[in-house]
């Protein structure tokens, strides 16, 4: 179809990163994720371009499934573009940056959102951790 860009799949995405980003370590799942102590949970729009949020895949007690259910929500209201959003998980460490557009994000050692989704955080986060 026209107007219509491909998705690119994980393993083109974490292609990308590595070009960006050459510290990038990609995780395959969440279960990976979370019994790696360094393990992240990062959510992004616009093929990567638009970072979201992180948490540490430790503090998510949800399935994957409902990650890309929050994704999706979030994507529908700033990005609106689904099939250029994702969940992708990594290792990395508090403080490091994941570049992006818009400032990029931020690991940190609880849930970090987008200056622009401050507003839906303590949202984000229960759907996220259950609390």
């Amino acid at each position: 179809m026209l107007g219509r860009k491909k998705k690119k799949n994980a393993k083109e995405h974490h292609h990308i990163r590595q070009l960006m980003d050459g510290d990038f370590n990609p995780i395959e799942s969440l279960e990976k994720a979370q019994h790696d102590p360094s393990g992240y949970v990062i959510f992004h729009g616009d093929e990567g371009g638009q970072i979201y949020a992180t948490i540490p895949a430790k503090q998510v007690n949800c399935s994957e499934a409902k990650l890309r259910e929050i994704l999706h929500k979030i994507d529908a209201r700033y990005w609106n573009d689904p099939r250029s959003a994702d969940v992708y998980y990594e290792h990395g460490m508090p403080g490091n940056e994941i570049p992006g557009g818009m400032g990029g994000g931020r690991l940190e050692n609880e849930l970090w959102v987008h200056t622009s989704l401050k507003e839906i955080y303590g949202i984000i986060k229960k759907d996220l951790t259950k609390e």
